[in-house]
């Protein structure tokens, strides 16, 4: 978002041992309020969890690009965009920024994304791509186990998992691990200051696709 970034799951993903390292996008999947089935205390279904994440990632701005090189509704990043398979950026191109220097893959082609601006300038394409890209981070909180949090009170906040989704989605599924592992250890933030609490506690409750 304009005062959001720095999402680090490729890294820390890839620190945590995982094979896919990026930000999102694969195969669902499981879990008790998953398959379309509302969480006890319901705020909203799937749409409205993206309408809101789009609202706090970037006011809902999609031609947005931040000072990290975070692009559009959902503020995603090269990591993100890999592992949503819409993205490839291969050495000796590979940088650690956000440098948009890579290609443009096939589902991206698919949704008419050829390059930075033809992504700023399709909403639907991001709809499309951030889902895509949290069907992966779906898969990463199975094999990490997280659910198991799920019900638990961590520092005053309760752990669902439209909350861990949107978590993985500022922060990467391993630093949520290290957290819910450690909660008294310090509280993770973005480079803006947002923290996994806020994420965690902001975004509780919504039906998930998984």
């Amino acid at each position: 978002m304009l005062n959001n970034a720095l999402k680090i799951s490729a890294i820390t993903l890839c620190a945590a041992g995982l094979g896919a390292c990026g930000t999102t996008s694969g195969a669902p999947g499981g879990g008790s309020s998953g398959g379309g089935t509302p969480p006890s205390s319901y705020v909203g279904d799937v749409d409205d969890f993206y309408d809101a994440l789009a609202q706090r990632e970037s006011s809902g701005n999609a031609s947005v690009e931040n000072s990290y090189g975070y692009l559009g509704l959902y503020q995603m990043g090269e990591p993100a965009m890999m592992d949503a398979q819409w993205y490839d950026e291969t050495a000796p191109s590979e940088t650690s920024a956000n440098d948009w220097i890579g290609s443009w893959l096939t589902r991206a082609q698919n949704n008419s994304v050829y390059s930075k601006n033809d992504y700023l300038n399709r909403p639907g394409a991001q709809d499309v791509a951030v889902r895509q890209y949290h069907d992966r981070v779906a898969v990463y909180i199975s094999a990490l186990d997280l659910l198991r949090f799920e019900g638990d009170i961590i520092n005053g906040v309760e752990i669902t998992r439209s909350g861990l989704l949107a978590a993985c989605h500022l922060l990467g599924c391993g630093t949520v691990e290290d957290y819910l592992e450690a909660p008294g250890s310090g509280t993770p933030a973005d480079a803006y200051g947002t923290t996994i609490e806020e994420y965690l506690s902001l975004f509780a409750n919504y039906e998930t696709d998984f």
